[in-house]
């Protein structure tokens, strides 16, 4: 969207009103040009719905590498957890970390979070 690569602090100069909206609508909130975290959350979350419940059909074991965005991340983390994105905020994802998740019978276990 129209805010992407920039920090909080350029937008809150530049756009003051686009972050009153924020506050106000918190994962509601679709920036201009892009969409909500809800919307990104329910798209993620239909994708890796998806992706575990194939190897639950094939009954072996698998290993993925996702390489993604610090927000997918947050947002993966939160569904296997909680089932929604009610936590995505609550995980600090560095660049170039690594986390380790191995989810067992529906069951996620995070083994490595923000590993270099």
């Amino acid at each position: 969207g129209k805010f992407e690569k920039r920090d909080f602090l350029w937008i809150k100069k530049h756009y003051p009103q686009e972050i009153e909206k924020m506050l106000q609508e918190k994962e509601a909130y679709s920036y201009p040009n892009g969409e909500s975290l809800q919307m990104m959350h329910k798209r993620m979350s239909a994708w890796l719905t998806n992706l575990i419940h194939k190897e639950e059909q094939k009954k072996r074991e698998s290993t993925y590498l996702i390489a993604t965005h610090g927000g997918i991340i947050r947002s993966i983390l939160s569904e296997l957890l909680v089932g929604d994105v009610s936590f995505h905020w609550h995980f600090k994802i560095d660049l170039g970390s690594i986390s380790i998740v191995n989810i067992a019978e529906g069951f996620a276990v995070i083994e490595q979070l923000n590993q270099k």
